[in-house]
This record gives structure tokens, sequence and C-alpha cells, in this order.
């Protein structure tokens, strides 16, 4: 409509009209009137002709010129050449896999700028390091989440090569707030236990208080199972018998214990893991972690 306007009408009457209706001399139906334009357009070319009277600079009916993109600043596109070309080329675990959000974020700790990650995509096609290719658009995913922050912890553990240089799998023990997303506490152990679970309740506990439930899967270290029936014999205790440590751990505590039904009832904490996934391997490798002060260092900064 701006554009238009411009070839419709002289932008000595633009302007005219502005100042009349700016002053409170017309009513917002007779600016629309003269100018030939809708209230959103009206209020539109008004704010970019104040924004112009203000700084003190011409004003133009056309928006040509006005929103070219600005170039990225010279470290960081250094920043992202040194990256970008690690990855497509150097990387051992991850290469050619692209993480535009983390990039983002790394650019935003190191120099302060705050630059989308489609920005840096299109940076990556443009500079020939990336080739975009389209996926299968996800279903959304329904997600219900508590009122309240503390009212429920969900706590899993995820299997991963968090330490791509160590060639094995390590856990990655987490909590998560299920109202606030807040990670309440994370543990990276080579081998999961009831003991390792129990260590991170208690200092989650120290550092946040007692929530009032924690939500986790069907694992044995969380719930007693039975498994599967039998004839030769018959069974004499209860799921509710079985003595399981951690469930004994929070019912002294006072703290219920619920239970997962599949993987997409935890959705919360698999998205936080999913995240850490994306990152945290991808440091490793980069700077070849292997001891533990240093990926506890790099897990706190993430």
């Amino acid at each position: 409509m701006t554009k238009q306007l411009a070839k419709r009408e002289p932008q000595e009457w633009v302007e005219y009209v502005l100042e009349r209706f700016n002053s409170h001399l017309i009513s917002e139906e007779e600016a629309c009137r003269l100018l030939g334009v809708k209230r959103a357009s009206l209020y539109k070319i008004r704010r970019r002709w104040l924004k112009c009277m203000i700084s003190n600079t011409p004003f133009k009916l056309t928006s040509s010129g006005q929103n070219q993109k600005l170039s990225l600043p010279a470290e960081v596109e250094n920043f992202l050449h040194k990256e970008l070309s690690y990855i497509k080329k150097e990387a051992r675990f991850y290469r050619g896999k692209f993480n535009f959000a983390y990039l983002s974020e790394k650019i935003f700790g190191r120099f302060g700028h705050s630059i989308h990650r489609n920005t840096i995509r299109r940076f990556a096609i443009k500079e020939g390091y990336y080739e975009q290719t389209p996926k299968e658009k996800k279903k959304p995913c329904i997600r219900f989440e508590m009122d309240c922050i503390g009212a429920l912890f969900q706590h899993d553990t995820s299997r991963h090569v968090w330490l791509p240089h160590s060639g094995r799998y390590h856990d990655l023990i987490m909590t998560k707030d299920d109202h606030s997303r807040v990670i309440t506490g994370f543990s990276l152990r080579e081998v999961e236990s009831a003991w390792e679970h129990i260590c991170l309740a208690r200092k989650v506990y120290e550092r946040y208080g007692r929530p009032l439930a924690y939500y986790v899967d069907r694992h044995s270290i969380f719930k007693f199972n039975l498994g599967s029936a039998c004839i030769h014999y018959t069974r004499r205790i209860s799921e509710e018998d079985g003595k399981i440590q951690f469930k004994r751990v929070l019912s002294s505590l006072d703290v219920s214990t619920l239970y997962a039904q599949d993987a997409k009832s935890k959705g919360k904490i698999e998205k936080g893991f999913d995240y850490f996934q994306r990152r945290l391997p991808f440091e490793c490798e980069r700077y070849s972690i292997k001891s533990s002060p240093k990926r506890r260092r790099y897990s706190m900064k993430l």
C-alpha cells in the first residue's frame, strides 16, 4: 500500500496530511480518506514519518534501502568461518552436523552479539558450508505442566556417547522442574546406579528444597517390577511390597513417586537431554575433553 501511495500522491501532500493529523487538526477517518489508505497503513506511515522527524533525516514514502540487512561484524565472520570449516572438514564424530542455534549461543557468550540461528544458517549456505535439505514436519505434541514451581520434578537418565574420544557410553542423570523447565541437578557418570540417583536427589533437595513428587520411568532403580508371569511358581510379593532404595529415600522425605507410562510422557526432560546431546559431545570432541574436571566445567557452561 505504501508503494502505491508513492505512485499515487506527491510526497509534499502526504507530509502535509501527516502533519495535520499528528497535530489533531483532522480526524483519523479524514486522513485515511485524503491519502486513500486504511487505518493500519496510516499509522505505519505516520510511525516512519515521526522516526525521520526525530532523527532529523529526510522522509521517503518508499521503504527501499531502509530495511537493508547489515553485514556481520568481522570478528563474528572469522569465528563462523573457523567453526563451520571445522564442522565440515575436520570434525571426526560430528562432521557435517551443524547446530546453528548452538553457534548463535556461542557468539552471544563470546562477543555479545545476538544473532539469530537463521542468519547463521543463511551465512553457511552462502559461503558453501551447508546445503539445505527439506525435512519432514513433525506432528505437534501437546504437553501439560504443573501450575507452580516445585510441584513436580522430572528425573531420568540418558545413555549416550557424551565423550566421543572415549569411545564408550556414559550416563547423564538429570532432574528438571516440570513448571519452570529449570534443570535442578545433573551428574555425568560412567554407569548409573541407585546410589548415584540418591546422591543427586540429595543435592537437589539441599539446593532447591523438597518437591511434592518425582516423575520417573519404570526402571528397576525406581520401581519394583514383577516381570512376566510363570506357571512353575507363585510370587509371594506384590509391587507395593517391593523395597526400592530410591523410593524409600523419597518416602522418608514425604515425597511421592509418579511413574511414566511411556517415553512420550517424559517429553520435557527428554527435550533437555536432546539439548545437551546437540552441544556437549560437540564441545568434548572440539577440545578433546576426556577427564572429569573438564567435562564438568563445560557441562556447567551449557
